[in-house]
């Protein structure tokens, strides 16, 4: 097999990162699943280079803000500059993905190497339309409903204050957002996404295995059941 550029191997990085937040839920992605989602492309040398210059562009950041001076990251969360790099490329004509780093930041790169384009029509998060929940009731009421035991138990757990701390009532008006939204039965499905993902991703990840953590987790999943379909 020809080798591929590492700045197009980096474009394909970052779109699994995203894919892995936007699709499946996951807010932080670990190397060895960015690796695992390139398939025959996993290349781990060459994906190392692409996530360290990303790093480096601070398109990904380590959600645990550790230090980068004694140990590989191996946890990268998407930034906003991240984000929208992916998406203006989500809009491109052809759906194809051509390259994002253009100016060579990767560095060095083979002279053969292989072109790769990604469908983004098989795989991109819901369109930029609106959803109602008459579009699918069963799948509305279960997100609105998790959302709603998410709220109650912010509300009433004594495990909430010892968690979040001085953080909590930050977090109980973020999710209070996000339930007045998702109650009015009719949203944009793209920024309700990203705002979710935002909100009840960081919770998940603050919270861990704690009960909160698991319905953040719930009410995630459920909201990207409903406006992804």
């Amino acid at each position: 097999m020809k080798v591929m550029r590492t700045r197009e191997y980096g474009e394909i990085a970052l779109y699994i990162i995203y894919r892995n937040a936007m699709i499946d839920g996951h807010t932080i992605s670990k190397e060895e699943d960015i690796l695992a989602g390139l398939g025959e492309l996993s290349n781990a040398p060459q994906l190392r280079l692409a996530l360290n210059s990303l790093l480096d562009r601070e398109l990904v950041v380590d959600p645990f803000d550790r230090s980068r001076k004694n140990h590989e990251v191996q946890y990268f969360m998407l930034t906003d500059a991240g984000i929208d790099l992916v998406e203006q490329r989500l809009h491109e004509e052809e759906n194809s993905a051509p390259a994002l780093f253009r100016d060579g930041e990767f560095g060095a790169f083979e002279e053969d190497w292989v072109s790769v384009t990604i469908d983004f029509d098989e795989v991109a998060p819901a369109s930029d339309r609106f959803v109602s929940k008459s579009d699918n009731e069963a799948a509305y009421q279960e997100a609105i409903g998790s959302l709603a035991k998410l709220e109650d138990e912010l509300a009433t757990s004594n495990e909430a204050g010892s968690i979040f701390g001085d953080e909590k009532p930050v977090v109980e008006t973020e999710v209070s957002v996000l339930f007045t939204l998702l109650d009015k039965g009719r949203v944009r499905a793209v920024p309700v996404i990203e705002y979710a993902k935002r909100c009840l991703g960081w919770i998940a990840e603050k919270a861990g295995a704690a009960s909160i953590g698991e319905l953040a987790k719930q009410a995630l999943l459920a909201i990207l059941h409903w406006l992804s379909h």
